[in-house]
This record gives C-alpha cells, structure tokens and sequence, in this order.
C-alpha cells in the first residue's frame, strides 16, 4: 500500500487514501521498528528488501508527511542493526548468515542511495555501500542469464546502481 501511496503523494492524488495507506503501515510497525509482511499467521515473517520497500516509500512521502519522521527513523534504526551480519545483509530477520540474494542487495544499495538517507543518517555508511556494491557485482558477475528469476534479479540491481550513480 506504501508504493502506491508515495505514488499518489508525489501526483498529489487524494490525501485521504495517502494518509489511510501511511497510519495504516505505521499501525502496523512493531516496538522494534519492524513490519511484518503481512497481517496473516504465515505472513509473520520479517525480510530485508520489503523493509527497504517501506522506508523507501516512507522517504518518498516524508516532505508531504512531517509525522512519517519517527517511524522512519525507528525503521532505519531496526534495519541497520538486525538485518545485517558484518555489514553483509540477511535476507530474513532469523538468518544468522548474510545472502548473496541479488534482490536483497539491490535494495540495501538503494536504501543507503536515498537523498533522506544521506541527509539524515549521522552513521557512516560508505564502508557498508563498498561492501554492498562489490557484494552486487560478484552476484550479477555468476548471475545464471537463463534462470527465470534473471529478470527479478535485473530490474532491482539496475535501478539500485542508478540511484547510487545519481
């Protein structure tokens, strides 16, 4: 709901489904700053690229929304501390080794590329961006190009890079 919010916001479409969409997530966001992925039992799980597609939104929004500001800030806070293991990002929550997920590390490069990131994260995270880029161009460098999951894995990494080139 968040993506199609920050859509609406950035066209200055109907307020009211914009702000439904953002108390809506933000009701949803747990004590630690996590989300769920879903509201379901089996969807009780928590992974590093939809928290990205979150934050993101959220970031989107955030010169519309002052409010977003805290959850943004406790979402930032619980994704840099949780959901990476020396600086190498998990792809679920309980996972106590990091992925090679190209997905996942085309999200976190995204996230860290973001303009509200670099105006407002007081952490140094060139360190992370260099691990996270090398870490992108070996998993494209072995990249299967028949795989059918090849297109999942392209879209992401491109616009990830492209954010991080802008």
């Amino acid at each position: 709901n968040l993506l199609a919010a920050s859509v609406m916001s950035r066209l200055n479409g109907d307020k009211d489904k914009v702000n439904s969409a953002i108390s809506s997530s933000l009701n949803c966001q747990q004590s630690d700053g996590s989300w769920f992925y879903g509201e379901y039992e089996n969807l009780k799980w928590i992974d590093n690229f939809h928290t990205v597609y979150v934050l993101e939104a959220l970031m989107d929004m955030v010169a519309t929304e002052n409010e977003l500001e805290q959850g943004i800030a406790r979402g930032l806070d619980f994704w840099l501390k949780n959901m990476f293991v020396d600086n190498q990002p998990k792809y679920f929550l309980s996972d106590t080794n990091p992925t090679r997920d190209i997905n996942t590390l085309a999200s976190a490069i995204s996230l860290l590329s973001h303009p509200y990131v670099a105006s407002n994260l007081e952490l140094k995270t060139g360190e992370l961006m260099e691990v996270l880029l090398d870490q992108l161009m070996d998993a494209l460098s072995v990249l299967d190009w028949n795989q059918a999951k090849f297109r999942w894995d392209l879209a992401p990494a491109f616009l990830a890079l492209s954010k991080w080139e802008n």
